[in-house]
């Protein structure tokens, strides 16, 4: 589950405030008959929190939200 709060993203029970958000983007994995697709955050610090693009319920607000709270 992921979680859009006023000054963080939580997600698995872990705190990424918008501030050290680095970066955002997609990536598909495959293999053995499936395929999966992933949002992959990057922090300032080097951590990165892969999120089941699956289990996110409305994907297009939440990238609108985040964009609008990422420094340029």
């Amino acid at each position: 589950k992921v979680t859009a709060l006023a000054d963080r993203l939580e997600h698995k029970n872990r705190a990424v405030p918008y501030a050290q958000i680095a970066s955002i983007r997609t990536q598909r994995e495959e293999g053995a008959g499936s395929s999966m697709s992933y949002l992959m955050i990057s922090t300032a610090t080097g951590r990165i929190c892969k999120i089941d693009r699956s289990t996110i319920v409305n994907e297009p607000l939440l990238l609108n939200f985040l964009s609008q709270r990422l420094p340029a």
